[in-house]
């Protein structure tokens, strides 16, 4: 759990020892991790442990059993990935596929909630000693089965050119390939939103599941700049 602290967009993380482990978007837009030593804590002594990422943007950081759970936005998509304390990538921790998660950490566990925009949140578990991932609850939706739906992401360029994403969410009986004409047209519902550096990130619906379960329809959720889905440039 993060402790938010003032200045310099510092969050805390961990210590070890006189080490401080902070996540914070001093000199930078997308957050990293740094370590401040309290035996030379003035700022031309902190050390970068996880460098800025400049397309992905660091949203979470947790302390779990010596290492460290990194949440990275990827295209408007959650990853996590694993570090230690010297900043030494591990691996990634594979999340069902497109979607959102978010965390808490016990004893040795990690344990996290991923929602999408087709399934209404399942629970898993990661040991971090094996690195096992074993899921522990989820969402049922009655007769509907979330193996149907399809989510895709596509790029198209914006009048200065820039390319920018958009999701496409259907059952895969509505139309089985993205790159595929459709044989008839499809009732789709596309929303968009780019403001305020806030992020759109992948979330179920129960009404917009409606329209892609029972009308045949598909949804399309466009990501547009004025958020912060890729950082502080994206949001000016």
């Amino acid at each position: 759990m993060e402790t938010t602290l003032p200045g310099k967009g510092m969050s805390f993380i961990d210590s070890i020892g006189t080490k401080f482990y902070f996540r914070s978007s001093y000199g930078v837009s997308n957050y990293k991790i740094i370590c401040v030593d309290l035996e030379k804590p003035g700022d031309e002594n902190w050390v970068d442990v996880v460098p800025e990422n400049e397309m992905n943007v660091l949203n979470d950081v947790y302390s779990v059993n010596g290492l460290i759970i990194a949440t990275y936005m990827e295209n408007v998509s959650d990853k996590l990935k694993v570090y230690d304390f010297e900043g030494k990538f591990i691996q990634d921790i594979q999340l069902p596929g497109i979607g959102s998660a978010a965390g808490r950490v016990s004893g040795k566990y990690f344990i996290y909630k991923f929602t999408s925009f087709t399934d209404p949140g399942s629970i898993s578990v990661v040991d971090l000693t094996t690195f096992e991932v074993k899921r522990i609850a989820s969402t049922k939706l009655g007769s509907v089965n979330t193996d149907d739906f399809q989510t895709d992401q596509v790029w198209f360029p914006s009048k200065d050119g820039t390319q920018i994403p958009m999701f496409c969410i259907r059952k895969k009986s509505t139309l089985p390939n993205i790159e595929e004409k459709p044989e008839k047209p499809i009732v789709t519902m596309l929303y968009g939103y780019g403001g305020f550096n806030v992020n759109i990130a992948p979330a179920f619906s129960a009404t917009r599941l409606v329209l892609l379960n029972n009308l045949g329809g598909m949804l399309c959720v466009c990501t547009l700049r004025g958020g912060g889905e890729f950082g502080e440039k994206w949001h000016k």
